[in-house]
């Protein structure tokens, strides 16, 4: 029974979960937000959230993609950046990235 629900039902809510995301997400100007930490094991786990902009009142959030990193530099978080948008954008990301402004802030952590 836990396995039907696992492999049928979880992955189907899932999916038109992403899909209902994607749509509202592509019908919008959003921001972008990467966030890394550090466990106690030294593990390095980026969060990349993004919401809608909305001129009158708070967007929507959503947790788009969370990842272990072998290491937290700007390589590892820029392929995180471009797989992130490449969940909601599949295809050419780099037509993408090229036509949008992007203004990043290095926080020391």
């Amino acid at each position: 029974m836990e396995a039907t629900l696992q492999t049928g039902y979880i992955d189907d809510i899932f999916n038109s979960t992403m899909d209902k995301m994607k749509i509202e997400l592509r019908q919008n100007k959003i921001w972008v937000l990467i966030d890394k930490s550090c466990d106690v094991e030294g593990r390095f786990i980026a969060n990349v959230m993004v919401g809608i902009l909305r001129p009158d009142c708070p967007g929507r959030m959503f947790l788009l993609h969370s990842e272990e990193l072998d290491k937290a530099n700007h390589s590892t978080i820029c392929q995180l950046f471009e797989k992130a948008l490449g969940i909601i954008w599949p295809g050419d990301i780099y037509s993408i990235i090229m036509s949008c402004y992007f203004y990043l802030t290095l926080l020391p952590i």
